[in-house]
């Protein structure tokens, strides 16, 4: 075996494969982040409804709808 070969199969290839990983991983955080930015806002929302801050929390419930749809 040559230096190309053993080049290929130990750099290259476990290069794409990490990278494959990579963005599964990164993709999988960020679904992580914004499914916590959205609870988060939805409990705040409720606890600001329960304080009596009905205009805040109506506020905070249409960025929430606009943080749903992007």
């Amino acid at each position: 075996m040559n230096i190309g070969l053993v080049w290929k199969y130990t750099y290259q290839e476990t290069c794409h494969i990490c990278e494959k990983i990579a963005q599964i991983v990164s993709k999988v955080c960020r679904g992580i982040v914004r499914y916590a930015e959205i609870a988060g806002t939805a409990r705040a929302c409720a606890h600001l409804s329960a304080q009596g801050y009905h205009k805040e929390a109506k506020a905070l419930m249409m960025d929430l709808k606009r943080m749903k749809q992007q």
